[in-house]
């Protein structure tokens, strides 16, 4: 059993963490996205035999890296990896998402890889330019 610690970063209260306001008048606020992506992501790895899906951080409100480290921590003698949630944003034109691992091949790579796979085919119901 694969542990999938999911942490979802930055909170409500982060200064800062959203985007422009588009030109249509909406904004993406990186905690929402990162909760919508941590739910997706639980919900999708419930579906698969072997993955046992944890969020570490469900509170709304920001916790610090070094408390969420510690969460992480406290799960040292699972087989378990963790998946840091975090929404880039800025001006046009950058947009997209996109998913990171250590550097090399590592075993992290094939979780990586499934991650990008099933939330890019599909659907959060948030805009993602």
């Amino acid at each position: 059993m694969l542990t999938v610690l999911i942490d979802n970063g930055h909170g409500k209260d982060t200064p800062g963490k959203r985007s422009p306001v588009w030109p249509d008048g909406t904004q993406l606020f990186e905690y929402e996205f990162n909760r919508r992506l941590a739910v997706k992501l639980l919900e999708l790895c419930k579906e698969h035999a072997g993955l046992q899906p944890v969020i570490i951080v469900p509170e709304l409100n920001d916790v610090g890296l070094t408390a969420r480290a510690k969460r992480a921590n406290n799960f040292k003698n699972h087989n378990a990896v963790l998946v840091s949630l975090h929404g880039n944003a800025g001006p046009e034109p950058a947009h997209g998402w996109e998913v990171w691992t250590a550097p090399g091949q590592t075993k992290s790579d094939k979780l990586a890889e499934f991650i990008y796979e099933e939330v890019a085919n599909s659907n959060l119901g948030i805009a993602m330019r």
